[in-house]
């Protein structure tokens, strides 16, 4: 089979294993949002579970949001297609509110704090796994870059890479992390697979969305662009170093502090009592 002829999911295999993604007998645990790249991931993993000796849950955060109810019906229709194990969490079910009740009381940018909760219940519920894996685009990747790098806060770039171990244990891998969105979208359309139709309603207003916009219009004049953009930053950042961490005093998730980020928030919202802070 010539290299143009390989299919998609083969093609991302192959680079999954180039970078040692998983090994026989992992577990592997991916991320659904309802949107073509996490749905797109889905279909591929389900093709390395067919080939390769490893098993795949796919993992469903639900932020209680408008839509939320048929977009969980959504991902669980796509889900049993796929005949792959499904876990849902909802939002409102552990924190009693809804999440926009939540920002009001916490105060703050409701991207910083989605984004922090998504890392911490990915991370929480990958700690039971091999591998932890998500739909990060090629764009996606560029603009996390660009944008740690534009407001000074670069700690976290050393983690922007194909592969990086979590501090809970578990691999954390981008299968797409050199691969367009348009290319995701593209495979999506030709398999027929519907991305929900509601996304974020904070999402116009995310910064990064606006550096993708950016990015696409400077693809169109320097074709490679992104793709280059991305290799220099690799180039030039630190791989992640492994340091000490502490453990949360409520939760056990680590921590650089006695108390964690999102227990600190159910703190401030009144979830947890303020004795627990002491």
């Amino acid at each position: 089979m010539s290299k143009k002829n390989v299919p998609f999911e083969e093609k991302i295999r192959r680079f999954m294993r180039s970078q040692r993604m998983y090994k026989p007998g992992d577990r592997i645990l991916a991320g659904i949002s309802g949107g073509k790249d996490s749905m797109m991931l889905a279909v591929v993993l389900k093709y390395v579970s067919t080939v390769d000796d490893v098993s795949v849950e796919l993992l469903h955060l639900n932020f209680g949001q408008k839509g939320s109810k048929r977009l969980e019906e959504h991902v669980s229709r796509f889900a049993e297609e796929l005949e792959l194990p499904l876990r849902i969490w909802r939002f409102e079910e552990e924190w009693g509110m809804s999440f926009d009740e939540l920002v009001q009381r916490v105060g703050g940018n409701p991207c910083s704090i989605c984004s922090t909760l998504l890392r911490y219940y990915l991370l929480w519920f990958g700690k039971e796994y091999d591998v932890v894996a998500t739909g990060h685009n090629l764009d996606d990747m560029v603009s996390f870059y660009l944008y740690n790098t534009m407001t000074g806060n670069t700690r976290f770039s050393s983690t922007l890479r194909p592969v990086v171990r979590t501090s809970v244990g578990p691999l954390k891998v981008r299968p797409f992390f050199y691969v367009p969105e348009e290319r995701i979208a593209e495979e999506a359309r030709s398999r027929g697979i519907v991305s929900f139709p509601t996304g974020c309603p904070s999402e116009e207003e995310a910064p990064t969305v606006r550096i993708r916009r950016y990015l696409k219009e400077l693809e169109s004049s320097v074709p490679g662009a992104r793709k280059n953009l991305l290799r220099f930053f690799l180039s030039v950042t630190p791989p992640p170093q492994e340091k000490e961490l502490n453990r949360c005093e409520i939760c056990g998730m680590p921590t650089s502090g006695r108390i964690c980020s999102v227990c600190r928030m159910k703190i401030k919202a009144g979830v947890l009592p303020r004795k627990d802070a002491q």
